[in-house]
């Protein structure tokens, strides 16, 4: 098994090397000026307050549907069975350690 593994790697590093020697690709930076940098800002600024509206509009559709209702009462539900449930065993566990110490 790890001999396969081993030769799997070789064959693996071993391709890398003759594909990326046959492009011939190289990384290339440059450091070229922005044309207008007060225009670039503004359509970054567009584009994310446009973002932002889309989210706004996707999470207030998301709050108001009937499944994200019904799950929060779902939840909230369980949670207060959960919590009732805690509380009777507790109050029963309680109950029966004070019976056995008074005894």
């Amino acid at each position: 098994m790890t001999a396969k593994i081993a030769l799997i790697f070789v064959v693996a590093v071993f391709l890398f090397q003759v594909f990326s020697d046959e492009t011939g690709a190289t990384i290339i930076r440059r450091d070229a000026p922005i044309a207008n940098q007060e225009e670039s800002l503004n359509d970054l600024e567009n584009l994310l307050n446009s973002a932002k509206q889309s989210l706004d509009e996707l999470f207030n559709k998301v709050q108001s549907s009937d499944l994200y209702q019904n799950a929060s009462k779902a939840i909230e539900e369980f949670g207060k069975k959960v919590k009732d449930t805690g509380n009777e065993f507790y109050a029963k566990l309680t109950n029966n350690t004070q019976t056995k110490t008074q005894k």
